[in-house]
């Protein structure tokens, strides 16, 4: 009996160091998964402040025209594939500069998104305005077009700006697509606030 014993604790021995220490597992660290980078959320813009430059890797439909003594307004749009309410107001958003652009008003949109992507979004909801692709991440935090995380295929939160001749924010949606706003309000809103700042010295 001490023999089978014995020859049973020899025999399960070899299974449970194994068990114990790792057979047969890599010493070397595992590859580390590159992880979300955190930060505090940007700081929301505000009317009178000047729009944070616009730095991209490339424009569809054109750069955005200088500013002269034509441009009344302009409207920036900053959007993401990932909002469906983005994809929703597209078509208002196109109803806005059809009757606006041959009043001064310029329109131009932006994204984070690469060019293949965008071209696809502009295509599809027939944006034929500037549309510039590969928004930079400093870009993305200064127009406050952020949620406190930057991680390869983030993608931005929605935010539009309208700024007179001097690039001053004299209105701003306060990311109502980001907060699920109708987008037949949305526009109503856009509408109306271009349609009042046109009025105004």
């Amino acid at each position: 009996m001490g023999n089978a014993r014995i020859r049973a604790t020899l025999f399960l021995l070899p299974w449970a160091a194994c068990f114990l220490l790792g057979c047969g597992k890599d010493p070397r660290p595992a590859d580390p998964v590159e992880q979300p980078v955190v930060r505090p959320k940007s700081e929301p813009l505000k009317v009178g402040d000047p729009l944070p430059e616009l730095v991209v890797e490339g424009w569809l439909n054109g750069p955005p025209p200088a500013s002269g003594p034509e441009t009344r307004l302009r409207v920036t749009d900053v959007w993401a594939a990932w909002c469906p309410y983005c994809r929703q107001s597209a078509p208002g958003l196109s109803r806005v500069q059809a009757r606006f652009a041959p009043q001064g008003v310029q329109f131009v949109s932006i994204t984070n998104m690469p060019r293949q992507s965008t071209q696809a979004m502009t295509d599809q909801m027939k944006i034929t305005w500037p549309s510039g692709f590969g928004l930079s991440d400093g870009s993305v935090f200064a127009l406050h077009a952020d949620s406190g995380m930057v991680a390869p295929g983030y993608e931005v939160a929605p935010v539009l700006y309208i700024t007179g001749p001097d690039n001053r924010i004299r209105w701003l949606d306060d990311q109502g697509r980001l907060r699920h706003k109708e987008p037949d309000a949305w526009e109503r809103e856009l509408d109306t606030a271009i349609e009042r700042l046109l009025r105004e010295p």
